[in-house]
């Protein structure tokens, strides 16, 4: 009997059948890593190590930087500064070009005499002062607006008691009183901070001249102040007086030799002083006593800086007129006669300080030098 034969595997069987062997055979996952199985990858981070020395080298790069950032801010604050003092310096000059002198320190109608300290024209309302040097130069800084606001035929307050809004000598109502009191950003030190743009402060004075303080009570060239108030100082040896009217040729010592403008920071606030505040555009104030101060004006006696009183919280009536000063390291701005601004070092020697604030002593010899 025949043996039955085998179906032959056609070649499309052939095919399956060895696709069949060859498929991947199902794998088991286990969760547990076998001993050939990769280690999972750890996550990046900080130590704690780490994260402290990052910190710390962060907190040293700021405190080798921060000092450079203020000393760049500071360069900045001072040149501005300096461009504010050549501005008035230059309203100086042209106001000069236009009226034919220097505008004085203070005007005063009731007053023809040009001495330091003249007899006392009373505080109100017939002796309220008139109108000081920052206010007659406006229309030269272009502040015409501002000066036109002004009567410069009427009085102007001598002092304003109280905070803003203030009430004034006049009580506020002389013409110019609301005037007075609106700040001028021009007049103001970026610098100070007492010099903020809602206070009418001002940082930069006339120079009335200078040199050691004279006995107490001596009305004579160079002035002092009265018995009752000996530390308050009159000159009439610089550019800037009561009732000047001083001319380039007037001063003797060279216009590049003769301080005529400075920084201070010794006006009297309402926060240091509220009974009697100052503005930029204050009139002179005088006493029964016979005497006078006037406004944004000062004389070289003290050494510059060398008063640490802070305005913000004492009065500064007895010491503003003697001295000059800012917020800047080691000085501050003067401008010359000529119109150019330097910064003058706070330990220049006091002979020479005062002897460039003179404008006809003949000193100093061989003029000024930075």
């Amino acid at each position: 009997m025949p043996k039955p034969q085998r179906p032959r595997n056609s070649p499309a069987g052939g095919a399956a059948s060895r696709e069949a062997c060859n498929a991947p055979r199902p794998t088991l996952h286990s969760s547990r890593p076998t001993p050939h199985s990769p280690s999972p990858t750890p996550r990046p981070g900080f130590t704690l190590v780490e994260l402290l020395v990052v910190i710390a080298i962060i907190g040293i790069l700021i405190a080798l930087l921060l000092p450079a950032v203020q000393a760049a801010r500071e360069a900045a604050r001072r040149m501005q500064c300096s461009n504010h003092l050549k501005q008035i310096a230059l309203a100086h000059h042209n106001y000069m070009s236009a009226h034919g002198s220097f505008p004085p320190a203070q005007a005063n109608h009731a007053i023809t005499l040009t001495v330091c300290n003249p007899p006392s024209f009373g505080r109100m309302p017939e002796g309220l002062g008139w109108a000081p040097w920052t206010v007659m130069i406006l229309p030269f800084l272009e502040e015409a607006a501002r000066y036109d606001a002004f009567d410069m035929s009427a009085p102007f307050d001598c002092g304003f008691p109280g905070n803003p809004p203030y009430t004034g000598y006049g009580g506020g109502t002389t013409p110019n009183y609301y005037e007075q009191i609106k700040p001028l950003g021009k007049y103001q030190c970026p610098s100070d901070p007492v010099s903020r743009p809602e206070l009418p402060n001002n940082n930069y004075f006339a120079v009335m001249g200078g040199g050691p303080q004279p006995e107490t009570g001596v009305h004579t060239y160079p002035c002092t102040g009265h018995p009752t108030a000996p530390d308050r100082v009159f000159f009439n040896n610089g550019v800037f007086f009561l009732n000047s009217t001083t001319r380039p040729r007037d001063i003797l010592d060279g216009t590049s030799n003769v301080f005529m403008l400075g920084e201070s920071i010794y006006m009297n606030t309402p926060q240091g002083f509220p009974r009697c505040s100052n503005s930029w555009a204050t009139g002179a104030h005088g006493d029964y006593n016979n005497w006078v101060m006037l406004a944004s004006t000062a004389a070289a006696v003290d050494p510059i800086n060398s008063n640490p009183i802070n305005v913000a919280v004492a009065g500064s009536w007895d010491i503003q007129n003697r001295l000059f000063g800012s917020r800047h390291p080691g000085g501050c701005h003067f401008a010359l006669a000529d119109g150019s601004a330097h910064f003058v070092s706070e330990n220049i020697d006091l002979n020479l300080y005062r002897q460039l604030a003179a404008r006809d002593d003949g000193l100093p010899t061989g003029g000024f030098r930075e």
